[in-house]
């Protein structure tokens, strides 16, 4: 059985069992987690505010380039599509810009080429 990822709730990290770990978004400890080797993934809320509920999760995952740097990608599988987004390094994941970006997810895949942060659809 797969473990559960981190889950945001809020603005704080809670493990997969849903226990809080300590860690607020937007702090050091934050970016400090980010930037663990042991931190791979976490899932994010995307709220559809329109309607004034989750409309789901995306899965964040941290990827590594060739030349050896981390950067953080989200994905979200919609419309049986897998979307992707690219989300930057560590320093630059603060809760705004995880909370617009999951917005992005909400917008139809025609127009999301318009969007900033937008690099395409994955298959």
């Amino acid at each position: 059985m797969q473990e559960k990822p981190p889950r945001i709730w809020g603005a704080w990290v809670y493990d997969g069992e849903d226990r809080a770990l300590g860690i607020c978004l937007d702090t050091p400890a934050w970016v400090s987690w980010l930037g663990a080797p042991a931190t791979r993934s976490f899932s994010y809320p995307v709220h559809d505010h329109a309607h004034g509920y989750i409309d789901g999760f995306m899965t964040v995952r941290k990827e590594r380039r060739q030349r050896g740097a981390s950067y953080w990608v989200a994905y979200r599988r919609s419309q049986g599509r897998l979307r992707k987004v690219y989300l930057g390094p560590a320093a630059a994941l603060t809760k705004q810009r995880l909370d617009t970006l999951a917005q992005t997810f909400l917008v139809d895949p025609k127009e999301q080429s318009q969007l900033v942060g937008w690099t395409g659809d994955s298959e």
